[in-house]
């Protein structure tokens, strides 16, 4: 028989209760408070004064007071972008403690920087005794979902301040950047990355570096993003050895198509024994449909995709049915003379001009040997080129730049030949109508069917 519980037994249980939640809160934020020092005394900013707007198109210009943080042995870590060009870096750390650095070395391909305090213990005697370094958290701890914390000079705060700002979030995905100076991994978080914070670390609750902030890849995105701690903590051991920076290695050897394009995706001809791919389970005779999303049809694609990236940066691998996830380990080195030359994208000018090469529609076409001419759409890539110019399965291409297309030799002559021209010119029949799509070759735009 079940027995109710006094009602002053109740009552008292209930106040219990309701007494302790204020102090569990309580607990909490003085954990946050004590995480927000702790962390905060090892963020430092670069001494420079804004000369501009603190958000720019390139950003990378040193215009916004930026960031960095203090790791093991005096060093200190921050975005190569900001320190290109110096061989020493003046530093402001916590409390107005002015400090000064000489460049170590930058790694282009992580976007990292790594500095090395001038007199180490003096700046440790002016912070109290002992310098303060964070540690970097283990490749593979983070999680979606998980708390997380931005740390650094939000709009000068440490010159305003004395204290780095301090803004709490949680991780929302890990995604791949394709524009701007970085183009690999990066962690994006809703916790608050403003003007001045770049270059200074992201942290989970137990106060460990999981990723160093960056300005947004895409103006069309507005989350928080961060290097993840794996490429980040790679470029600092190879610098801190002195190896030169390189790039990834998947530790794979393809099979050749011969320039056709492969639909079900470029075959694995051989695996290296003590490459990355083999510790994925990687064995030859697989075929590598897709790198981090992204539709790969011969060597070339492959190549495109991993040539950005640096070791220690996680790649996704879509078997056709499987997927993999390899971490890049070294691989051979970057031509720093090339490696920060400005994209074209970047709106400087600079960059060497390089022969065009011919688009990618990504499409699967099929002869209509039963037409007159015209080559049907039997597959679209969802992100190839030709989906974004809105090309649909069944849509049948009729002509490019006014030649007529019988074969699939008569487009890749019309795709061979674009040397001097502007736009990419196609017709398209769908349901009995003729569209003509035109793609401006000077700029990534694209206009649909009309």
């Amino acid at each position: 028989m079940l027995r109710s519980r006094p009602f002053p037994v109740l009552l008292a249980s209930l106040v219990a209760a309701a007494l302790a939640c204020p102090a569990a809160s309580a607990r909490g934020d003085d954990a946050l408070a004590a995480l927000a020092r702790r962390v905060g005394r090892a963020v430092v900013a670069l001494d420079r004064k804004p000369r501009g707007a603190f958000r720019s198109g390139t950003l990378m210009d040193g215009q916004a007071p930026a960031s960095g943080f203090l790791v093991a042995d005096g060093h200190v870590v921050t975005l190569a972008a900001l320190a290109r060009g110096r061989r020493t870096l003046g530093l402001r750390l916590a409390g107005g403690v002015r400090a000064s650095a000489r460049v170590v070395g930058l790694d282009p391909l992580a976007n990292i920087a790594l500095l090395r305090l001038e007199e180490p213990d003096q700046v440790a005697a002016r912070m109290g005794g002992e310098l303060p370094a964070l540690p970097f958290a283990p490749a593979g701890a983070l999680r979606v979902g998980q708390n997380v914390f931005s740390v650094g000079n939000a709009f000068d705060s440490l010159r305003l301040d004395g204290q780095p700002a301090f803004s709490q979030g949680v991780v929302t995905t890990v995604a791949r950047a394709r524009q701007g100076v970085y183009r690999g991994p990066v962690i994006e978080t809703d916790a608050a990355v403003n003007p001045g914070a770049f270059g200074g670390p992201l942290v989970d609750g137990r106060g460990r570096v999981v990723g160093v902030l960056v300005p947004s890849f895409s103006p069309r995105r507005w989350l928080g993003e961060a290097i993840p701690a794996g490429v980040v903590s790679a470029a600092v051991n190879a610098l801190k050895a002195g190896e030169p920076p390189a790039h990834g290695r998947l530790g794979v050897r393809l099979r050749s198509s011969g320039g056709e394009a492969q639909p079900d995706g470029v075959e694995v001809a051989e695996v290296a024994a003590d490459g990355p791919a083999a510790r994925a389970g990687l064995r030859a005779g697989a075929r590598i449909v897709a790198i981090d999303g992204a539709r790969v049809y011969d060597t070339a694609d492959v190549a495109r995709e991993l040539a950005p990236l640096p070791p220690g940066a996680p790649v996704r691998l879509d078997l056709g049915g499987r997927r993999v996830v390899c971490v890049l380990d070294r691989g051979r080195p970057v031509d720093l003379a090339s490696a920060f030359r400005p994209r074209p994208e970047e709106g400087t000018g600079d960059a060497a001009p390089s022969p065009r090469k011919p688009p990618r529609l990504g499409l699967r076409l099929r002869e209509r040997p039963e037409r007159r001419f015209g080559l049907e759409v039997v597959e679209v890539d969802p992100q190839g080129l030709g989906a974004r110019l809105g090309i649909r399965t069944g849509d049948v291409l009729m002509l490019a730049q006014r030649t007529r297309l019988r074969t699939l030799d008569d487009l890749r002559s019309a795709l061979g030949n674009l040397a001097g021209a502007n736009t990419l010119t196609l017709v398209l029949l769908r349901e009995r109508r003729l569209h003509t799509l035109r793609l401006p070759l000077d700029r990534p735009l694209a206009e649909g069917p009309r």
